[in-house]
């Protein structure tokens, strides 16, 4: 193999859901987190963390 560290997965079609978690990972990108903007994972985890409150906020719908 050319690759030997290289792994390759399919994802099932009955597996909607990963098309969701890869559209949050697409918004989390452009809106909260740059490549190289941190210094240590505590800061990633902070900003990730501020985000998904802010969204859970912005979302969260009371009946």
């Amino acid at each position: 193999m050319q690759w030997p560290r290289l792994h390759v997965h399919f994802t099932p079609t009955y597996a909607s859901w990963i098309n969701q978690v890869e559209g949050w990972f697409g918004i989390i990108t452009q809106k909260a987190i740059r490549r190289g903007s941190f210094h240590n994972v505590g800061e990633l985890t902070g900003k990730v963390n501020d985000f998904t409150a802010i969204a859970r906020r912005r979302t969260t719908t009371t009946y």
